[in-house]
């Protein structure tokens, strides 16, 4: 089950991954920047990370900035 998640994700324009991800992004962008989750978005990549659905294990989606953390600073001034 996992081999073929992982197939899916890699090309998401040849599965119905790319079309999930669109309408997911659209409802995600409404939402709060830190939402409490039941269940990871890609578990194939959670489980090889350790993931396991027990009692006290919590998943969280978190919004980031796009780009660099750094940002260019002037070189003198």
């Amino acid at each position: 089950m996992y081999r073929v998640l992982a197939k899916a994700w890699r090309k998401p324009e040849e599965s119905y991954i790319a079309e999930l991800m669109r309408e997911r992004a659209i409802a995600w962008r409404r939402q709060p920047a830190i939402v409490r989750i039941d269940k990871p978005t890609k578990l194939h990549t959670a489980r090889k990370l350790g993931y396991k659905a027990k009692p006290g294990i919590i998943v969280v989606r978190v919004r980031v900035r796009k780009g660099s953390g750094e940002k260019p600073r002037p070189d003198s001034g």
